[in-house]
């Protein structure tokens, strides 16, 4: 028998469906007598092929490999799939369900066959190191172009932040949330796959003090969150206020399988 317990948004972006494959695989190992129990990255690869290579779902691999390994990582989507762990005291955030239904599944596929069709290729101009591409945007126009630029400006965005949270401690939160503000900024003008009352919100939240924030997934709908240090809850009585559903989050430990103990009738997958 197996008590699934949880109170995150589900399809909100907030990589529910994800976070149940990993630990379900953690379970499925652990029942098994399997050593890849007690191996995040072996269960974040797990999770990833049977969610998404086995139903060929047009999702990444990045909410897997978060909530195996937890904290906050840096990860290269391209094989063989290497991460690095970032600065873990980052935060805290507010995570927050708008109630706005999503079509991560719809929206995304539609996304990345319009990033097929541009034909250039964004993961070779990774390897190369990222070379000024903004002059290439002129080989495209309307929708395409704003594609083109918003998938430029956000590689280029994490490339930034990555660089921020491989200092050492403190990082410099204010920046943190500028760079949050300009990818929902991209996600929402350029690449489209924002919704008009996330936009507002954010910019309610930025007005009452936020650091910065954006959508979460792909969906035009879902989850959101903003960057609040010390001021979480705060935040959390603001999205009350407005008939919203909100948390305090901040960067977990990931999977964990607890040992079996003698006479204890269960053991438990935490994420």
């Amino acid at each position: 028998e197996v008590t699934v317990r949880s109170d995150i948004p589900v399809n909100g972006g907030a990589s529910s469906s994800s976070a149940l494959q990993v630990a379900w695989c953690a379970f499925l190992l652990a029942a098994a007598g399997d050593p890849r129990a007690q191996d995040p990255t072996a269960i974040a690869h797990l999770a990833y092929e049977s969610e998404v290579l086995e139903f060929r779902a047009p999702g990444g691999m990045m909410d897997h490999f978060s909530s195996a390994l937890g904290g906050v990582i840096w990860l290269d989507t391209t094989p063989p799939f290497e991460f690095r762990r970032l600065c873990p005291k980052i935060g805290e955030f507010v995570l927050v369900d708008s109630g706005i239904p999503k079509d991560t599944n719809g929206i995304l596929g539609q996304r990345r066959a319009a990033l097929e069709k541009l034909g250039f290729d964004f993961a070779q101009w990774k390897q190369q190191g990222f070379p000024p591409a903004k002059h290439l945007a002129s080989r495209f126009s309307g929708d395409d172009r704003a594609l083109f630029e918003g998938t430029i400006s956000n590689a280029l965005l994490t490339a930034a932040a990555r660089e921020l949270l491989v200092c050492p401690p403190p990082v410099d939160q204010r920046e943190l949330g500028r760079l949050l503000d300009k990818h929902h900024d991209n996600l929402s003008r350029l690449i489209g796959v924002s919704h008009p009352a996330i936009d507002d919100y954010l910019d309610a939240a930025r007005r009452a003090g936020a650091y910065g924030g954006k959508i979460n997934g792909s969906g035009c709908g879902g989850s959101f969150f903003v960057l609040t240090p010390g001021e979480g809850e705060r935040f959390v009585e603001l999205f009350h206020s407005k008939g919203l559903r909100a948390w305090i989050v901040r960067p977990a430990e990931g999977v964990k399988v607890s040992p079996l103990l003698p006479g204890v009738p269960f053991q438990e997958i935490l994420l």
